[in-house]
């Protein structure tokens, strides 16, 4: 055993040095309640305050509950989603499946492309009666 480490230490719990130098033990019970409450949803800030540790402490030390936790609720919930995809008695889990797990897409009409270029409308033509014109014979005159 290190020298540096208190005897008082169990084997399976985690430690860490606090500023001060107090020192805070994760149990593994708060390990399972921190993989419990990240497959349930919950997010890491609640999570943090609930076993009272900074986010950045829960994520550091806390890493394997944290993905494993969600891991295991999405395994749970493909489980059950799988088991009436195929029970032939609920068919929107059964095209919900297709679409995201096989990428299947419904039939639909082709859309046409959107162009994003602004397009001016259409001028008219004017007639040369709208227009004078006024000659200069290079003389320079005093309107300016």
């Amino acid at each position: 055993m290190n020298s540096n480490t208190p005897d008082t230490e169990t084997v399976t719990a985690e430690t860490k040095r606090l500023p001060g130098g107090q020192v805070k033990t994760f149990e593994p019970k708060e390990r399972e309640r921190v993989q419990f409450l990240a497959g349930r949803g919950m997010p890491q800030s609640q999570i943090a305050e609930f076993i009272g540790c900074d986010p950045k402490t829960l994520r550091k030390h806390f890493r394997k509950e944290l993905k494993l936790g969600a891991a295991m609720a999405n395994e749970t919930v493909l489980d059950s989603l799988y088991t009436m995809a195929t029970s032939k008695r609920n068919s929107a889990c059964a095209i919900f499946w297709a679409k995201t797990r096989c990428k299947f897409r419904q039939n639909a009409p082709p859309k046409p492309p959107v162009s994003t270029r602004k397009t001016a409308a259409p001028r008219t033509p004017r007639s040369l009666e709208d227009f004078t014109v006024h000659l200069n014979d290079g003389a320079p005159n005093g309107d300016f």
